[in-house]
């Protein structure tokens, strides 16, 4: 499983370090790197990601910001209805969903294109859009240069993130 990790720009080193020292004991091929986004990592684990979470808010890490699961990490133009499907089939029809997206080094173009096929796909579906409070799950759509990435959890869970696993620091 791929994971978005965001963290204090400049801590990129000593936060991926610590993340490899959290998650080792429990993957051993555990990996991170760097985007050339400043503050942007990419975890590459075995674990599960509600695991992952569940072993940061145990082991607290410095500087981390923000867990984003992947389901597709992929270059934007290879994105088919097929890798739509497999990020919404845990949606039901009529649920409530909350689109958080970050843009990085692509044009504003680029974004608006891929975002109306992904918002033709939950219309496609039935899935309602709302504010990130009165949603019940919430999908990411991170994208990095020429590749996007997409994931989906519940807000709950995106909670729990927030409070436990994201550092005071």
């Amino acid at each position: 499983m791929k994971i978005l990790v965001t963290v204090k720009p400049g801590k990129e080193n000593v936060t991926g370090r610590d993340l490899l020292d959290a998650l080792f004991p429990f993957d051993f091929k555990v990996s991170f790197r760097k985007t050339g986004y400043d503050g942007v990592l990419l975890l590459e684990t075995s674990l599960p990601f509600h695991r992952v979470a569940g072993i940061l808010a145990w082991r607290r890490v410095r500087h981390l910001q923000r867990l984003a699961p992947l389901t597709v990490f992929k270059k934007i133009h290879e994105y088919t209805e097929e890798d739509l499907g497999l990020v919404l089939s845990g949606l039901k029809e009529g649920e409530k969903l909350a689109v958080m997206a970050k843009k990085r080094g692509i044009s504003k173009e680029e974004v608006d294109r891929f975002l109306r096929l992904l918002y033709k796909a939950l219309k496609k579906r039935g899935i309602v859009l709302a504010s990130r409070k009165k949603a019940s799950k919430i999908l990411f759509v991170e994208f990095i240069g020429e590749s996007v990435g997409l994931g989906l959890i519940s807000s709950k869970f995106y909670d729990f993130i927030r409070q436990r696993v994201a550092s005071p620091f």
